[in-house]
């Protein structure tokens, strides 16, 4: 494909054209190829090539607009791991453009959609508001023979407004979690001491 790009006549502004060229092939390059090069980068050649291969028409269109592959390489990884040790999959996490009191919080799921009415009440104990849901996105897994996952990403503010240190909270959170949907721990307001009191469940 050859394109023509008219300026007015003796007005040619300056440009870098291998600038310019290389992000053409940026822009070019599906997400795919994108995919599979982080994934290959990560894990090496051979186990790179394999999740993509497991991977390749797992997500829909909706997820591939909204992830950078550095995201969708986490989410691989999770998904990795509770198909082999099964539970629930999570992620807390703090994106970069995040206030100091907003984190995200993705939940994987088998089979169906959680409802709202059964996590929110999870959040509110916990002393977070909910901003938003992206998504959910469905994921399908048949070609690895375990049908469909639903990724949810919730956005989440502290109710206090103190910041939330991501690093301090995040694996007593998940962990707290975890025993909530197990139902091994009541889902109460004593809760909201994991990530206001810096307390393990």
């Amino acid at each position: 494909v050859h394109f023509l790009v008219t300026t007015e006549v003796g007005k040619i502004p300056a440009f870098d054209a291998d600038r310019i060229e290389a992000r053409l092939a940026e822009a070019a390059r599906s997400w795919t190829d994108k995919v599979t090069e982080a994934l290959v980068n990560r894990h090496g050649e051979g186990i790179g090539l394999d999740l993509m291969d497991r991977y390749a028409a797992a997500f829909g269109a909706g997820y591939r607009d909204r992830y950078t592959p550095g995201e969708v390489l986490d989410d691989i990884d999770e998904i990795e791991r509770i198909l082999a040790e099964g539970g629930i999959g999570m992620n807390l996490f703090k994106p970069a453009d995040a206030a100091p009191d907003e984190v995200r919080f993705k939940i994987y799921h088998f089979a169906h959609a959680i409802p709202l009415s059964d996590v929110l009440p999870v959040f509110e104990h916990m002393g977070f508001k909910v901003l938003d849901e992206a998504g959910p996105h469905q994921t399908d897994l048949s070609g690895i023979g375990r049908g469909l996952l639903v990724i949810h990403n919730f956005g989440l503010r502290s109710k206090s407004g103190a910041a939330v240190d991501l690093a301090k909270v995040r694996a007593n959170f998940q962990d707290a979690f975890a025993r909530v949907w197990d139902g091994e721990i009541e889902s109460d307001n004593f809760n909201g001491l994991v990530v206001g009191g810096g307390l393990a469940w």
